[in-house]
């Protein structure tokens, strides 16, 4: 599609990047908009979701502007080892939670033990 494709290269990513990203699922409007909201280049916002991507997580642009506004730096990506290790440690606990969810819940409480005790006291998926 010549009008999807323009509006992807209007973003100044790169194009191995559009074409993960846009592969991926992910919308131009969307990386722009994230951009924008935490100050970045979209080709730097794109290379840390790419990053989130090599993990094996999908994050929405909106759930990492989500992160963004609580003060999480832009650029955290968290293990595959770590989100891993939460699941199994929550057992039942993270039963309907998605990989990337717990990868979200994670960077926000910074270890898994805060991430665990969020998730025991209720914290919702993503």
């Amino acid at each position: 599609d010549p009008t999807a494709r323009a509006r992807w290269l209007n973003t100044e990513i790169t194009r191995p990047l559009i074409l993960a990203l846009g592969e991926a699922g992910y919308e131009p409007g969307e990386i722009a908009e994230h951009a924008a909201a935490v100050g970045r280049h979209p080709d730097a916002v794109a290379r840390t979701i790419q990053q989130w991507m090599n993990a094996g997580f999908r994050p929405s642009p909106a759930s990492l502007t989500a992160l963004a506004d609580s003060g999480i730096p832009v650029r955290t990506v968290p293990s595959r080892a770590a989100v891993e290790r939460l699941r199994s440690e929550a057992g039942k606990d993270a039963d309907g939670w998605l990989d990337t969810d717990l990868a979200l819940v994670l960077v926000l409480h910074g270890t898994v033990h805060n991430a665990l005790i969020a998730i025991r006291k209720g914290a919702a998926p993503w």
